[in-house]
């Protein structure tokens, strides 16, 4: 969302706010199924942590563009290309982490983490606008895009340190 409100604060036109969540939400919209598919035949911690990692330098080049004037009030065309690159990583996230849950919590306790993860995930997802937009009011662009950075980098980071016991899906055709 902050990208959203960010374009709404550059522009100033409701237009662009939703061509740009389009442009993020199209790439997730015709991939999701797929990136599920593929988050069971590789590696979701590595699908995972390089889907947030492409996402880290897509947010890093935004705030780079901002400062060095390539994307500004009448030239935006760059952040929306950086956005749809975004949308078709963060197709990855929810089917990635969703099979990691599987793969790091005991199949006894997996449908209470499941919701619990659903839960928050809902949480923060409801409460993202009104703290991007709070936050806004209290500093610049560049500082805000930092939230991202470092939840999407703590995030790998935690990546790296699990041990993770891969659960075979069985494809055999009986």
């Amino acid at each position: 969302y902050i990208i959203i409100i960010f374009v709404q604060d550059l522009t100033h036109s409701s237009t662009m706010v939703g061509f740009n969540f389009f442009l993020i939400f199209l790439p997730f919209a015709l991939l999701s199924s797929y990136a599920g598919v593929l988050a069971d035949k590789f590696s979701r911690k590595w699908l995972l942590f390089t889907s947030q990692l492409i996402i880290i330098g897509v947010i890093f080049s935004i705030v780079l563009f901002v400062k060095e004037g390539v994307i500004n009030s009448t030239s935006i065309y760059s952040l929306s290309i950086l956005l749809v690159l975004y949308g078709l990583c963060f197709a990855f996230i929810p089917s990635s982490s969703s099979s990691l849950l599987g793969d790091i919590v005991k199949k006894n306790s997996l449908e209470k983490n499941a919701i619990v993860v659903s839960l928050i995930g809902i949480l923060m997802f409801s409460i993202s606008p009104l703290v991007s937009g709070y936050i806004k009011e209290k500093v610049e662009w560049a500082t805000l895009f930092l939230l991202p950075l470092i939840l999407f980098g703590l995030s790998n980071i935690c990546l790296l340190g699990m041990k993770i016991n891969v659960k075979k899906i069985n494809n055999n055709k009986s």
